[in-house]
């Protein structure tokens, strides 16, 4: 499959000569798109430098406090509301395609969503069966799923807990030439299981970087996906 890049620039040279499509303003969201993509890998490479950080108390698992601007919840609340954003983007890129909504600030991701099944139960021909396909397909992701209540909880609510797992392995001398006492930190954390609980739980395990990786790595395919079917 293209870039996403490469979608966007095929995106607009498709409707570049075509009158009714505002070519200015399509252009405008196309780099919308990719300027919010490098902003939501600079985030997730963020979480990744700053995972290893110990913050707050010494306990072995403990839920974090975490309060400055260099932080994993900084950067992993950039990530969720850039991510979020991006399928938002992208409904008002399809609108100025095929103008769902006159007014920019109405259009939504979840608009979006609706007209698309609309034309998956033929009540509507605004767009084509396969548009509709890839945003459906989108919209009930797990994934998407999730990033919407990361991204209104940690935006609109308070921060999202977070848990904080430190693991120490000592080494002692078994053999001449060791060296004796070596200890090896690792840390990871964890994001809780439900972010709209008022008592959040880590039943599910669900470890912080991987889960930004793999919503990541399936808002990006989704996104080219729509931008081909536009």
């Amino acid at each position: 499959m293209p870039s996403l890049v490469a979608s966007l620039q095929a995106l607009q040279e498709r409707y570049k000569s075509i009158s009714t499509v505002n070519s200015s303003m399509l252009q405008i969201y196309c780099e919308s798109l990719a300027a919010r993509a490098t902003q939501i890998t600079h985030s997730s490479e963020s979480v990744e430098k700053t995972s290893d950080m110990f913050i707050g108390s010494t306990t072995s698992t403990t839920p974090l406090s975490i309060d400055n601007h260099g932080s994993l919840e900084y950067f992993s609340n950039s990530f969720w509301a850039n991510c979020n954003s991006l399928y938002d983007i992208v409904a008002n890129t399809a609108s100025c395609v095929y103008n769902i909504e006159n007014r920019e600030r109405n259009v939504s991701f979840y608009k979006l969503s609706i007209e698309a099944d609309k034309v998956k139960n033929q009540n509507s021909t605004i767009f084509s069966i396969s548009l509709s396909n890839a945003v459906l397909n989108a919209s009930k992701a797990l994934t998407y799923k999730r990033l919407v209540k990361y991204r209104n909880c940690s935006l609109h609510r308070r921060t999202i807990c977070l848990k904080q797992q430190r693991v120490t392995e000592s080494v002692n001398a078994a053999y001449t030439g060791m060296t004796d006492g070596v200890i090896t930190t690792s840390s990871k954390h964890f994001v809780c299981d439900d972010p709209y609980s008022i008592n959040p739980s880590f039943s599910k395990n669900r470890e912080l970087l991987p889960e930004i990786k793999a919503i990541q790595k399936r808002t990006f395919e989704d996104i080219n996906k729509i931008v081909r079917q536009i």
